[in-house]
């Protein structure tokens, strides 16, 4: 099963690219790929709920990556419902490099050496730039994010083997596992203007679901691996200031996209106050947060009406009632107005639980503890 889960996103992105003359019929065999890809990363995730992790040479999936991993993979295919919506000489590139941004993120959240994950943490950033190229963008300043954000990662996977000789991810001290968390934040689109808040197009909403997932994949790695859910006030008041910021922006973002990812950006910070807040509450609030998150956001995107040219007519209104999604514009948005409620700890909503005992725990927490406060 995590033979299968990691080798059939790229088997269904292949798919897709042989159908690519026939519509219909790539649609339905990639689509159908997909799926079993994602049926073979729920059995992984069963398997580790169960007790009896499944493991594969140097891949074992614990309980929180098999969740991540799997929730994370729905996000993808959830996204890549609007990859043929993207410029047409960058969707082959699209497809590709969600296929990638797929199997990397599964790899990351299976992967037990920091060897591997060392190996799979530049391919969505490559796959980013691949789309980049396609389309001839010139502006790479989210792409230079996002390599920032894995020379960061892979620096602190250089310290941890430099410290303990060996490629095993134990436990390991502050310096590498805040340059993990800073590496995810950024991945996530928790930095206001950084990397994954940058990508607001049509093509880079679809990538940013990928590398959400990644960003997550490497917060747990980081605090619930590496330093086991540890308290950490400085983690949690970065996390928090990092929220603040990110409902500034919210208020004075002048576009749709943009609004979402500063609302986004919010919601991707939460996880990490919940983190560096730690100990048992912590890991159980971070591990109730990230599926609505993953699924919240990449609904949310696939939503929101896109006009990359304010000077054109919004999508919405130019299709005579309907949003880019089909659905009646009245019925996208009270959709789009629960998924954001859920994002941002408002019921109804699945993230409405996480981010409440979040705060619950940061008020029991700043009890006896200043900083935390």
């Amino acid at each position: 099963m995590i033979v299968l889960a990691l080798a059939g996103p790229l088997l269904a992105g292949g798919a897709w690219a042989v159908l690519l003359p026939w519509p219909v019929a790539r649609r339905a065999v990639g689509g159908g790929l997909a799926l079993v890809a994602n049926a073979a990363a729920w059995s992984v995730f069963w398997s580790a709920y169960r007790g009896d992790p499944a493991s594969w040479r140097s891949f074992e999936a614990g309980l929180l990556g098999a969740t991540v991993a799997a929730t994370a993979e729905i996000g993808i295919i959830v996204a890549a419902t609007r990859v043929e919506r993207v410029e047409p000489r960058a969707m082959p590139a699209a497809v590709a490099a969600l296929a990638v941004m797929a199997s990397a993120v599964l790899a990351a959240a299976y992967a037990q050496s920091a060897a591997v994950l060392a190996v799979v943490i530049p391919l969505p950033t490559l796959a980013v730039a691949a789309v980049g190229a396609a389309r001839r963008i010139r502006d790479l300043r989210g792409v230079a994010g996002l390599a920032a954000a894995d020379i960061a990662a892979l620096a602190g996977l250089t310290v941890l083997h430099a410290r303990i000789d060996s490629v095993a991810l134990i436990s390991a001290d502050f310096l590498v596992v805040g340059l993990l968390l800073a590496a995810a934040a950024v991945k996530v689109g928790a930095i206001p203007g950084l990397a994954t808040w940058r990508l607001t197009d049509e093509s880079g909403s679809v990538l940013a679901a990928g590398l959400r997932g990644q960003g997550l994949v490497l917060a747990a790695v980081a605090g619930v691996v590496l330093f086991r859910g540890e308290p950490e006030p400085i983690v949690a008041a970065v996390a928090a200031a990092a929220v603040a910021l990110c409902g500034l922006a919210t208020m004075v973002a002048r576009t749709a996209p943009a609004a979402l990812a500063a609302a986004t950006g919010a919601a991707c910070a939460v996880p990490f106050v919940a983190l560096g807040l730690g100990g048992g509450a912590g890991v159980r609030a971070f591990l109730v947060l990230v599926p609505p998150l993953l699924l919240g956001a990449a609904a949310a995107w696939v939503l929101i009406p896109r006009d990359p040219d304010p000077a054109q007519p919004a999508p919405a209104a130019a299709s005579g009632g309907e949003a880019r999604s089909g659905l009646p514009v009245w019925m996208g948005a009270v959709t789009l107005g629960v998924i954001l409620g859920s994002l941002l700890g408002a019921p109804p909503g699945g993230g409405f639980p996480g981010t409440w005992l979040t705060l619950a725990l940061a008020t029991a927490r700043g009890e006896s503890d200043p900083a935390t406060l």
